[in-house]
């Protein structure tokens, strides 16, 4: 990031108590809204925790504290198989998953930084097509 306060990087297993601390805090903000994507039983903390075995899970700092956590995955998603034909095409993808950043630093940009991020590092690889989804409530 062009502040060097921040830094961008894979999420360490260390790290799961305050990435929770985060997602709860998104999904107290999405029922708030009255979203229902996430839920009391999605994502769950194994879910987290998987996101990092995988080496999935990245994270944002802010003078060393995590503001943001986030999945960026280039294995392609399964239920996307079911929907190919609504694909402009079948090349390559990156996708971004459980997107959330901590409370107080929300509405500073820190998730359009994330998913900058997320375009550099799809480019290093050769990968240039997002795939994001998300329910119509959020």
């Amino acid at each position: 990031m062009a502040n060097d306060l921040y830094t961008f990087r894979k999420a360490e297993e260390k790290e799961t108590e305050r990435i929770w601390v985060i997602i709860k805090q998104a999904k107290a903000q999405m029922k708030r809204l009255g979203s229902c994507q996430w839920d009391e039983n999605y994502p769950a903390i194994e879910t987290i925790q998987e996101d990092i075995n995988r080496r999935d899970g990245y994270v944002i700092c802010l003078n060393d504290q995590v503001i943001a956590y986030g999945v960026i995955s280039f294995d392609g998603e399964p239920v996307y198989d079911q929907i190919k034909e609504k694909w402009a095409n079948n090349l390559p993808y990156v996708i971004v998953h459980r997107l959330a950043v901590a409370d107080e630093v929300k509405h500073q940009g820190v998730a359009k930084k994330f998913m900058l991020h997320a375009e550099e590092l799809s480019r290093s690889k050769g990968i240039y097509h997002f795939r994001v989804d998300t329910k119509y409530d959020n």
